[in-house]
């Protein structure tokens, strides 16, 4: 009745007389829809840890072997080791990324502890856009920041919160290399009774391969990064009992990031 597919495993084996003689065929149906939904899930986790494997090798291997070429190279001019600041830059550069991809790691394993505290919304959003004010001029990229001039009030992480947004950003900044804009809006949906905060930017979009898996761990099309920043935002926006999508703009105009939180005090909240 749902049209939902099942899978049905089919015996069948012949009915026979006293003689022996076969006189008929006989069938046995079974439903094994669950199992294989259990087995797909199993062949998904194993091609996602083999995904894993493969980018935390490389996000790891190309650091190291640019420390050790470093290395290699300033100990052939005698028995000391002589580091031009440019080399020496460098170093900290890719250590400093490998220790990027093992925090990273550490946060999608580790369930976030929330300190959730009554906040307008608006200050956190601001926050997050301080934080990368420097990155969006740099960029070339204009701000269109729509945020109202009335407080939106959540209970919620603002910490957290941050980390979403910011993460969200400097995604929309890296989507567009030759600058662009990148537009912030907050809505209240009253109907729903949620804050609504889109983040939209000018760039290609994003690829129809990854979409439909954008917020899976290590799904990503980077040629650096572990694919986790997205992961741990969905995990992040789930434990506010909220929701975070994306999609594509019309037209190709761009992608668009969705982030839904309750609205409400924490008065209200408690008492749910």
């Amino acid at each position: 009745d749902t049209g939902e597919a099942v899978w049905l495993l089919y015996n069948v084996f012949f009915l026979r007389d006293a003689a022996g003689q076969p006189i008929g065929l006989a069938t046995v149906s079974r439903d094994i829809t669950a199992r294989k939904r259990v087995e797909d899930a199993l062949k998904a986790a194993d091609r996602r840890k083999d995904e894993f494997l493969a980018t935390l090798a490389h996000e790891l291997r190309n650091p190291l072997t640019s420390v050790k070429l470093l290395l290699q190279h300033a100990s052939r001019r005698g028995t000391e080791v002589h580091l031009e600041s440019a080399q020496g830059a460098l170093i900290l550069d890719e250590i400093r990324r490998m220790e990027s991809t093992i925090q990273g790691l550490l946060d999608f394993s580790r369930a976030p502890t929330r300190n959730p505290i009554e906040h307008d919304l608006r200050a956190t959003l601001q926050r997050s856009l301080n934080l990368l004010d420097g990155r969006l001029s740099q960029a070339g990229i204009r701000l269109d920041l729509q945020i109202g001039d009335q407080p939106l009030l959540v209970f919620a992480d603002s910490e957290q919160l941050n980390q979403v947004f910011v993460n969200l950003l400097l995604n929309a900044v890296e989507a567009m290399p030759a600058g662009g804009v990148v537009t912030v809006r907050l809505l209240q949906v009253v109907d729903r009774h949620v804050a609504r905060v889109e983040i939209l930017d000018t760039g290609a979009g994003i690829s129809s391969d990854i979409l439909g898996r954008l917020f899976e761990p290590f799904a990503t099309t980077k040629q650096r990064g572990t694919g986790l920043g997205l992961a741990i935002c969905r995990r992040i926006v789930r434990a506010h009992d909220g929701q975070i999508e994306a999609d594509n703009l019309p037209g190709g105009g761009g992608a668009r990031f969705v982030v839904e939180l309750p609205l409400g005090g924490a008065a209200e909240l408690l008492d749910l």
